[in-house]
């Protein structure tokens, strides 16, 4: 409380094995809730529309996540398998204030700890403690903790490798009719594409880059994360990786392009230099490829559900909140788009390294590029997407190391020309990048702690005062609503479905809940459903 101690502890259950009936039942808690807070009869709960003669499970599977239960039954009242769920292992210790957090992890590092019983008191065991610096409640991954053996946390990490991999193999099979179609006309003197065709085969990249962003979401998952900002910075790295690869391998079929063309230059009796050819076929193969179409066609593959989603929901009988996830507008992105301009920026550059007339009209495309890509975060961050919080700083500092990677190509090109001018020699172009390499991680790395421990020491406030602060803004977020199997057994609890050795009545006495309800769940949009929140 407010003397110096612990608030509260939220436990960390590995609930892997039963998640679909977590999330079913928190729904189901969520809708009831609605229902008694609205002024309509509890029959208008569901969007009414007609069904028709033939059954849409499918796109109910897809639209809805799942065929909709029509029986009537209640998961919130039935919560008897509550009881079942291990713990992890982990949990969430919320202190009065910072000073006791310190103290707490003082004593946990000189092994006064006193030792805690565990599986049912039959052995003793000796826990450990380290901060969580940043982890705000709505930055906790509740679902990605386990409790498995070694050989499961191996086999999971093999499962991540093996979808980045699948990752990296989706840019090889979509380069190959790229290459197979180029190396048919190449042979051919004076044959060229067609701008339509050279465009369909550009329109890969979109699709690459759609696909690469898609399994680095199901890499992360895999991995079983327990904080958002972890995760966050591991679909930013998968990336940035991904889209680097497939730069390589675009300049790489480019040059390769180039060379066989020369035979047409050499045929038609042009004089062209090889220089200002290479530069012309990147700069075709940048703008559109790179610069235009991805950023034109991601926002409409992200929502691309919305609407089968919207014609879904208005002919069929649904659930309020099976409807209400389904219309629901994808979350704003921010890190696939800090992969973008990284990759943007350090492909631009290689327009560098040739001497053509194709420079300002680099810069002056990435312009339009960077003009573009605002215009369109302002619509989609406004209109077109859902509350995103990113409450750490952790992204960021992701974003300024991946920023080394443009700045490495800079101090390449610079040495690179003067290797051309004779001022260097040509392994100072291999040792510039790595030297700025190392300089800039070490800077970034240093700003990055000196901002983190800024940060943390004006959060000074005690529990409190803090909570207080975020239940005016209207956020009454904590370590307990935005756990679902903690409400899940507050509840459970109330209806007298769990142990009497549980312990969970000793928790509700406390007043850790906060509800003769029990913990109501935390979810976006039904802020109006928390207890603390005012009217």
């Amino acid at each position: 409380g407010a003397d110096g101690s612990v608030v509260h502890v939220s436990i960390a259950y590995d609930y892997s094995a039963h998640q679909d009936k977590v999330e079913e039942a928190v729904n189901d808690w969520i809708q009831e809730l609605d229902e008694q807070n609205s002024e309509d009869s509890p029959e208008l709960a569901e969007i009414q529309g007609c069904s028709g003669p033939v059954a849409l499970s499918c796109l109910d599977v897809v639209c809805l996540g799942g065929e909709q239960d029509q029986s009537g039954t209640r998961p919130s009242r039935d919560l008897l398998w509550v009881d079942t769920i291990r713990g992890s292992g982990s949990a969430m210790v919320v202190c009065s204030t910072m000073a006791t957090s310190q103290v707490l992890e003082d004593l946990f590092a000189r092994g006064a700890a006193p030792l805690f019983s565990c599986e049912g008191g039959k052995q003793s065991c000796r826990l450990s403690v380290r901060p969580m610096d940043e982890a705000e409640p709505l930055g906790v991954l509740w679902d990605g903790f386990r409790n498995c053996s070694r050989l499961r946390t191996v086999l999971r990490r093999l499962r991540f490798g093996l979808v980045v991999v699948a990752a990296v193999l989706v840019f090889v099979l979509l380069y190959l009719p790229y290459a197979i179609y180029w190396g048919g006309l190449i042979p051919v003197p004076g044959v060229e594409p067609s701008t339509l065709q050279d465009l369909s085969i550009g329109l890969l990249i979109s699709v690459g880059n759609c696909i690469v962003a898609a399994l680095a979401d199901l890499a992360a998952e895999s991995a079983a994360f327990t904080r958002v900002d972890s995760r966050n910075a591991a679909v930013a790295i998968i990336t940035v990786s991904a889209t680097l690869l497939n730069t390589v391998a675009d300049l790489a079929i480019t040059q390769w392009i180039v060379s066989g063309n020369r035979l047409s230059v050499t045929f038609e009796d042009q004089d062209t230099p090889y220089d200002v050819m290479l530069a012309q076929a990147l700069f075709s193969l940048i703008v559109p490829g790179y610069l235009l179409m991805p950023v034109v066609i991601a926002p409409f593959a992200e929502r691309a559900l919305y609407l089968p989603a919207k014609a879904v929901v208005a002919a069929r009988r649904v659930r309020r909140r099976a409807a209400e996830e389904a219309l629901m507008m994808p979350q704003f992105d921010i890190k696939t788009r800090m992969a973008d301009c990284t990759n943007n920026f350090t492909i631009m550059m290689t327009l560098a390294v040739v001497a053509s007339p194709y420079g300002w009209q680099a810069s002056a495309a990435l312009v339009a590029n960077v003009v573009l890509m605002s215009l369109i975060d302002r619509v989609l961050l406004l209109r077109q997407s859902q509350n995103t919080p990113y409450v750490t700083g952790q992204l960021s500092k992701v974003f300024g190391m991946m920023l080394g990677v443009p700045a490495a190509a800079i101090s390449a090109i610079c040495a690179w020309w003067a290797y051309q001018s004779q001022y260097l020699p040509l392994y100072c172009v291999l040792i510039a990048p790595l030297c700025h390499a190392v300089v800039y991680g070490l800077a970034q790395a240093t700003l990055a702690r000196w901002a983190t421990k800024r940060r943390m020491a004006s959060r000074s406030e005690d529990y409190q005062t803090a909570y207080t602060q975020l239940v005016a803004e209207r956020n009454p977020w904590t370590y307990c609503n935005t756990n679902p199997v903690f409400c899940l057994r507050s509840r459970a609890e109330q209806l007298g479905q769990l142990r009497s050795s549980s312990g969970w009545k000793q928790v509700l006495a406390a007043g850790h809940l906060g509800g003769e309800g029990g913990c109501t769940p935390y979810m976006k949009g039904k802020v109006y459903l928390q207890s603390a929140v005012p009217d």
